[in-house]
């Protein structure tokens, strides 16, 4: 363990959430923070998701890999066991499509944007630089480009 660094344990993470709104409203999380906004500590020198870890304490239950712990009051931050619940990684999707909170690849960008993007790339642009014109990563530029740019082709 690093010097200086104290272990983190069950009491230091329950530290880190905010209970005090009351059992129904969200218990947000004050520790770090990931760019996504869920909250994110040590554990055993493991990096855990708070809400994970909420769900397990409070429910003393360990949570199989392949499942999510999906948020019913969409706060990412937010540790109450009473919003959280287990789901398959579908059942994400399916909750983010529902409530509108997921953007898919083909309505992401305009047809005009991806003609655009296609000129660039006949002009010798590399998916980097389409990418950072975009706001969007070299892979999805890279995808599109497989597509032949085409909207309705991307899958």
């Amino acid at each position: 363990m690093p010097r200086g660094r104290k272990p983190n344990t069950s009491f230091t993470f329950l530290k880190q959430i905010d209970p005090y709104g009351g059992p129904e409203s969200c218990w947000p999380w004050l520790g770090f923070k990931n760019p996504k906004g869920y909250g994110q500590s040590s554990l055993n020198d493991k990096t855990m998701l708070a809400h994970r870890w909420s769900y397990q304490h409070h429910y003393g239950i360990v949570i199989p890999k392949n499942m999510c712990v999906l948020h019913a009051c969409d706060n990412p931050s937010c540790c109450n066991p009473l919003h959280l619940s287990i789901g398959t990684n579908q059942d994400n999707v399916n909750d983010k499509m529902k409530r509108g909170r997921f953007v898919s690849k083909q309505s992401r960008f305009t047809q005009e944007q991806l003609n655009e993007m296609k000129q660039m790339r006949l002009m010798e642009a590399t998916y980097f630089e389409i990418g950072l014109q975009f706001k969007c990563s070299r892979t999805l530029v890279s995808l599109y480009a497989r597509q032949g740019f085409n909207k309705t082709n991307v899958k």
